[in-house]
């Protein structure tokens, strides 16, 4: 009886010490713990900025094509208010005697647009966006010199003019520009929707030459550099005339394997 005492002993305390090795080598090959480390680096690389701006376009080139644009003194000579109440709108505005209407849906139905003539028909990104970093040592204009030009996918039924900075896409060698934490990036939409090329102050109102496209708004997106992305379904609207203010928050997550 003392025999069988001492096997059940002996046995238990085998059983117990191998769990406990099993468990220990379990817990050497397969860390449990996991130390999370939270960095806030000084200096980091700018995101891709995407903007599409549906009015930036060159209105005059589309009077060239198969729609023929429309002068304001054939619409008053045209149409009269027993026409009715919005033709009666219509005619009693002061058009300007060279104001010019575009059926750009009419347009787009009838031709076919190749690369050279969207070229032609849209403005130069330089005519409408300034970017700008400015830091504790001063300011430096935005690397737009190797901008890539998105697709003109659009909400509306008029294409939309996209460009996009600092990114890879296409470019997998391009040295991406960097700011510090400290540092703030500007970035100014201008759309002059007259096409006067007046020099006035902002608050003297110039009458358009041409109708546009689409109300003054641009649409904006930031992403990897890596990636690309329509600022219509991943964006956000910025309205004319108004100043944004947008802080940008990288996270990089590492997962164990």
């Amino acid at each position: 009886m003392r025999h069988l005492k001492l096997i059940v002993v002996v046995g238990c305390i085998g059983g117990f010490l191998y769990q406990t090795i099993s468990f220990l080598q379990y817990y050497w090959t397969y860390a449990v713990v996991v130390d999370i480390q939270t960095i806030a680096p000084e200096e980091f690389s700018i995101p891709a900025i995407t903007f599409c701006n549906d009015n930036g376009i060159n209105p005059r080139y589309f009077c060239n094509g198969p729609i023929k644009c429309i002068m304001a003194n054939m619409i008053k000579t045209i149409f009269n208010c027993s026409m009715g109440q919005l033709i009666c709108i219509m005619v009693t505005l002061k058009f300007p005697r060279d104001f010019r209407t575009i059926p750009y849906s009419d347009y787009l139905k009838k031709k076919n647009l190749s690369p050279s003539e969207l070229k032609y028909l849209k403005k130069p990104v330089e005519d409408f966006f300034s970017c700008r970093i400015i830091s504790s040592a001063g300011q430096r204009n935005c690397k737009t010199d190797d901008l890539l030009i998105g697709s003109y996918y659009s909400d509306s039924n008029f294409f939309g003019v996209c460009y996009t900075i600092n990114s890879r896409w296409s470019q997998p060698d391009k040295v991406l520009e960097k700011i510090k934490r400290s540092d703030k990036i500007e970035i100014e939409f201008f759309v002059d929707m007259t096409d006067r090329n007046t020099n006035v102050s902002m608050d003297t109102i110039i009458l358009p030459k041409y109708n546009y496209p689409s109300t003054v708004a641009v649409q904006l997106g930031l992403h990897h550099n890596d990636a690309s992305l329509s600022p219509h379904r991943n964006g956000v609207e910025l309205l004319g005339g108004k100043k944004y203010q947008i802080t940008l928050k990288q996270v990089c997550s590492d997962f164990l394997k």
